[in-house]
């Protein structure tokens, strides 16, 4: 029996990503039953087009050709489908995406540890830091956690200024002003053995802080977290340090990596591969990610994929041509095609042996040689290299992707007294030393340090005596010294202090001031004036309020005795009386006229006693000392008198 109907065939070449299924409509004989047609869309028959349909108009083109699938394609219940469009997961650290055929998952990112996949926000979250990382909060020596979203703490330190972050250690001595470290993140300087570090500048992440040059520095990222670049094929993540690219996957091309989405967009088609849409004879464009139009055949029996021609008859009996992934064999009137078999791609679609080659591996399926992890490729005839493992050992073909290393070559790190170095795989540690006690460990040194003290030993840590403790791992205190100079490691005490920081003393006339230490005095100032003052500690110019004489100069000494200003000056240098802080009137043994009566100056020089009265017919001569002539009585009336009196 014939049938003659209108039929739309659609050939789905459903394992291609983005390649619809072209959707052939015309009017076709159908040879054999139409009960024929079996469960999986496919006609028991010969279809061949009819004398009718021999124009153009016979083929529908109606596939959009920009590698989405039409409704009509799309039979499937939900239930067939593994994953969502946009739907994310965590394989481990491992962060994916829901491929386009909705049927398995692709790597998008490897997080820094599992904790740090986010499938919310399908991104990584940003690590707080990094493996092996260390920073001081105060006295507390703290280590990356494992997953790498917080801090363990190891160690506590004798003080801030003990914890050591750039060598991951307490240290013995406390850290000296100026000194530089990263802690974590953080820049600090130490601000002296007293205080510890001050954070001078927080960096973007760990590995962007470095202590090279004058100061240290925050080095500016290179990139932004969680930020995609494709340099040509290459599909580049920014790494967790912020310090350069890491590589996340090779592309087919540079035109189908995605570096918005973060990902390698699946290839339409294969180079040079051909396929017949309607009558239209395409071939897959450069980029791989569509078709372009290579010629327009009579009709879609004589669009020849295999041969990427139009055939001047449809073809001949027993021949066999790819239509995508879809076998098919000349009919025997030569009118055209039938459907044989349809492979599971494109690729594994052989016209020379008519037969679907069997696939090499499964789409989404991988394998490591060495180090390389490979993914089975799209056309699943092979296998392409997605990315260069840090050791064979951490290629994982069954998580398909590289584990990130537990450590690297040459590093080292303590479990308890246990030095142990990273083994070749970089998967984990290998014991290479005991130390005496987890103190002794020195993880950045690569070494088991000698112990810091002895039991019994005493230090003097600043104003601080300590003692060794018990165990040999650090230092226990004492007693605090009330300066670093009265702690007397010999007598293992604290001396007394022997005078008050600040205080003065006069040696003679030297002025000494108590030293910082308060171990005794240091001279300050030997005083020119020989006037020392411990009250106020200075030298001063002159006593207090005392009065003195500078030749005829009299001088009156300020109350703070740093000035002596003049107060007066006598007639001569004999007449000036620093004890009575005054100038005397006269001198003793001179002599002056008063009038006609000569007198002369008493002895405490303050008054004149007369000795001689000249008289109405003498003349009186101080210079002389006499009456000029002498008085007839011999001038004793009136200067008798006065000495009498005396």
């Amino acid at each position: 029996m014939r049938y003659r109907v209108r039929v739309v065939l659609f050939v789905a070449a459903s394992s291609l990503v983005g390649v619809g299924c072209l959707d052939v409509a015309g009017n076709f004989e159908i040879s054999g039953a139409l009960d024929a047609v079996d469960a999986s869309g496919k006609i028991d028959g010969t279809v061949e087009a009819t004398t009718t349909d021999a124009g153009a108009d016979a083929l529908d083109a109606s596939s959009p050709g920009d590698g989405t699938i039409p409704d009509a394609a799309a039979d499937r219940s939900a239930d067939a489908f593994l994953c969502s469009p946009n739907e994310y997961q965590c394989a481990g650290a491992e962060l994916q995406v829901c491929n386009p055929n909705r049927d398995g998952w692709i790597n998008k990112q490897l997080c820094g540890s599992e904790a740090l996949c986010n499938t919310d926000g399908g991104a990584c979250t940003p690590a707080t830091c990094q493996p092996n990382d260390m920073q001081c909060d105060g006295a507390e020596l703290q280590i990356c956690n494992a997953t790498l979203n917080g801090w363990t703490t190891t160690a506590t330190c004798a003080s801030a200024a003990h914890c050591n972050a750039e060598e991951g250690v307490c240290t013995a001595a406390p850290c000296t002003t100026g000194e530089v470290q990263c802690s974590g993140a953080m820049l600090q300087t130490c601000s002296g053995p007293d205080t510890g570090w001050t954070t001078t500048q927080t960096c973007a992440t760990t590995a962007l802080c470095t202590t090279s040059g004058d100061g240290g520095a925050c080095e500016t990222p290179a990139c932004a977290a969680n930020e995609y670049r494709c340099e040509s094929a290459v599909l580049e993540a920014c790494n967790t340090g912020r310090t350069g690219w890491s590589t996340v996957q090779t592309c087919t091309n540079a035109a189908l990596c995605n570096a918005t989405g973060a990902t390698c967009v699946q290839p339409t088609c294969s180079p040079n591969e051909y396929s017949c849409n309607g009558a239209v004879l395409q071939i897959c464009n450069a980029n791989q990610n569509g078709w372009n139009t290579v010629q327009t055949c009579a009709n879609a029996a004589l669009c020849n994929a295999s041969q990427a021609a139009c055939n001047a008859a449809p073809c001949t009996p027993g021949e066999f041509q790819c239509n995508g992934a879809v076998l098919q064999e000349c009919n025997a009137t030569q009118t055209g095609w039938t459907n044989v078999q349809t492979c599971v791609s494109s690729g594994l679609c052989s016209a020379t042996s008519g037969v679907c080659e069997a696939p090499v591996c499964t789409v989404g399926e991988f394998e490591c040689s060495g180090s390389s992890l490979q993914f089975c490729n799209a056309q699943q005839t092979g296998w392409t290299p997605q990315s260069v493992c840090a050791s064979a050992a951490l290629c994982d073909a069954t998580a398909g992707k590289c584990n990130p290393a537990v450590c690297e070559s040459g590093q080292y790190e303590c479990s308890g007294a246990v030095l142990e170095m990273c083994n070749a795989g970089l998967t984990g540690f290998t014991s290479l030393q005991t130390c005496a006690n987890a103190a002794l460990c020195n993880a950045s040194q690569g070494q088991c340090n000698a112990a810091p003290c002895t039991p019994g030993e005493f230090q003097c840590n600043a104003a601080v005596l300590q003692e060794c403790n018990t165990t040999q791992t650090g230092w226990t205190n004492v007693q605090t010294c009330a300066t670093s100079a009265l702690c007397d490691l010999a007598a293992q005490t604290c001396d007394a202090p022997v005078c008050t920081a600040g205080a003065f003393e006069c040696a003679g006339a030297v002025l000494n001031e108590c030293n910082t230490g308060e171990t005794g005095f240091a001279p300050v100032q030997t005083c020119a004036s020989g006037i020392c003052d411990a009250v106020n500690g200075r030298c001063d110019v002159c006593n207090p309020g005392a009065w003195s004489c500078s030749g005829a100069t009299l001088s009156h000494c300020a109350s703070d005795g740093q000035s002596d200003p003049v107060a007066q000056v006598c007639a001569s240098a004999a007449q000036c009386n620093a004890a009575a802080g005054a100038c005397n009137p006269c001198v003793s043994g001179q002599l002056q006229c008063s009038g006609n009566v000569l007198q002369e100056c008493d002895a405490t020089q303050t008054g004149w006693t007369n000795l001689m009265d000249c008289g109405s017919t003498g003349t009186c001569d101080a210079v002389a000392g006499t009456c000029d002539p002498l008085p007839s009585d011999g001038g004793e009336g009136e200067g008798g008198d006065d000495d009498a009196d005396e």
